[in-house]
């Protein structure tokens, strides 16, 4: 396994049983997240060879031959030299653009289903993201304020901005959440501190270069930085652990945590309890409420203006309205048999 996908196939053939290697970096990147608590045993699998460390690039071909693997995932573009050796490859594409990501999502979850015998579970899966996914963007609908304009960033480290240009998955999401992207018009690319001034959006939001990252003291302590309205608002928050990972589990939590921040005043107080029903639904993972706060990174966030609606006891005590594919049944069927 290869492609930054172990925690969708996880998700897909519900535990760690049938992956006998895979990227070091990938294995480690779940150390901390919510996936790593579920399935601690994802600790264990061993470490497939790659080009370096940090690397998702196949490595030693030998190694790979000598794992005798019934599959093994990778990008198409790295697949061609392993399929001439005669490796069985299953080629997987990934676009980050608005028009490509969630088809190529699909496929990828559709490919790992066929060839896990889970394909019931992976169309459950795709079937709740995309009721998820309208029950948000039907509520910011209603909204009758203006949008806010909002930039999403890519914090590497201190000085080097990336920013969701108009053409990303993650834009489409802000627009999604009655925001304004106020980087549309960029392809994907860098922002220095003056262009950031210049756009100087009502709300920014971020995600940190490391899971231990303190991308607030940059913000708090850099002078340059000190005009920009949604610092002297205090509307500046992190973006939830690992929203990048388990798309099709994590984007209609991110698109609900984008919507309560951009329109608190008419949304409702629903984000930990769909933390709660996502992971018990999916998964059969009852999530505390210290695992919630980690996730939504409470403790980096809460002097932003507002995010104390994420604390626990804060939230409405009405249950969400959204259907779900398997309403009433308890967690979606995790296909256990073959």
């Amino acid at each position: 396994m290869f492609p930054p996908l172990l925690e969708d196939f996880l998700t897909i053939d519900s535990g760690v049983s049938h992956v006998i290697a895979a990227s070091g970096f990938h294995r480690e990147t779940m150390r901390e997240s919510l996936l790593g608590h579920i399935y601690p045993q994802a600790q264990h699998i061993p470490v497939a060879a790659t080009e370096g460390i940090g690397s998702t690039v196949p490595g030693d071909p030998e190694q790979l031959l000598a794992l005798n693997a019934d599959a093994i995932f990778s990008w198409t573009w790295f697949s061609e030299p392993l399929q001439r050796l005669g490796l069985p490859v299953a080629g997987l594409r990934f676009s980050p653009s608005r028009k490509q990501a969630e088809h190529d999502t699909f496929e990828s979850w559709r490919s790992m289903a066929a060839l896990a015998g889970r394909r019931t579970r992976a169309e459950e899966v795709i079937a709740r993201y995309l009721v998820k996914m309208n029950a948000v963007e039907q509520e910011s609908s209603r909204m009758n304020t203006r949008p806010p304009t909002v930039l999403f960033l890519y914090l590497y480290r201190p000085g080097l901005i990336g920013a969701a240009g108009g053409d990303l998955y993650t834009s489409q999401l802000i627009e999604m959440a009655h925001g304004e992207n106020e980087s549309a018009s960029y392809s994907q690319g860098l922002l220095n501190i003056e262009e950031l001034l210049m756009h100087d959006p009502d709300v920014i939001l971020y995600s940190c270069g490391g899971e231990d990252a303190d991308c607030n003291r940059w913000f708090a302590h850099d002078p340059a930085l000190q005009p920009l309205r949604a610092l002297q608002a205090r509307k500046i928050y992190r973006s939830p652990a690992g929203y990048y990972r388990v798309e099709l589990v994590n984007s209609p939590l991110l698109l609900r945590w984008m919507a309560e921040l951009l329109h608190p005043d008419q949304m409702p107080h629903a984000l930990r309890q769909e933390y709660r029903a996502t992971y018990h639904e999916v998964y059969g993972y009852d999530l505390s409420d210290e695992e919630i706060d980690a996730a939504i990174f409470v403790k980096d966030n809460l002097a932003s203006s507002g995010y104390a609606r994420f604390l626990v006891n804060s939230e409405n005590k009405t249950e969400p309205k959204a259907a779900t594919p398997n309403a009433g049944t308890g967690a979606i069927q995790k296909e256990r048999g073959r």
